[in-house]
């Protein structure tokens, strides 16, 4: 078996790396499941990258966006996929992985990601979490929708 990574292994492990950030959110493992839940996002466009583009490493889902085969995902996907992927790249960082809850508290605080939009005593990275979640779930989605019509 080749160690080649493949579009069908990353739409396989986008399915199942946003089913395990949901049970991570669920479990209260807000940081991994963050972390977890931009993979999800980041495997799925990856599934679409076209196969001219350059292999981008920098972990940019706005790049990656840009670099999907549009001939593949179609127009209509592409325009659903632009909110979820600017609140991914608000929210999500590759360096996640290396944050405890602490810090990355402090990473949201440093973003003002711990007030807006918020009610009066809620937990922000609670929140931030299940909008996080819910962009990446989105982005796998239309992903797996545009994937069984091609």
């Amino acid at each position: 078996m080749s160690a080649r990574v493949r579009a069908e292994d990353y739409r396989r492990a986008a399915g199942e790396r946003v089913t395990e950030a949901g049970e991570l959110r669920r479990a209260q493992r807000y940081t991994l499941a963050m972390y977890v839940a931009g993979v999800a996002a980041e495997c799925m466009l990856r599934a679409y990258h076209r196969a001219d583009a350059a292999f981008d490493e920098r972990h940019d889902v706005i790049e990656l966006l840009k670099e999907c085969n549009l001939d593949r995902l179609g127009e209509v996907a592409m325009t659903r996929l632009r909110a979820p992927v600017q609140t991914v790249h608000l929210l999500w960082s590759n360096s996640l992985r290396y944050f405890d809850e602490r810090r990355i508290r402090a990473y949201l605080k440093s973003m003002r990601q711990d007030r807006r939009g918020l009610q009066r005593g809620a937990d922000f990275l609670k929140v931030r979490a299940k909008e996080l979640e819910d962009a990446c779930l989105e982005i796998v989605t239309v992903g797996e929708d545009r994937w069984d019509r091609s």
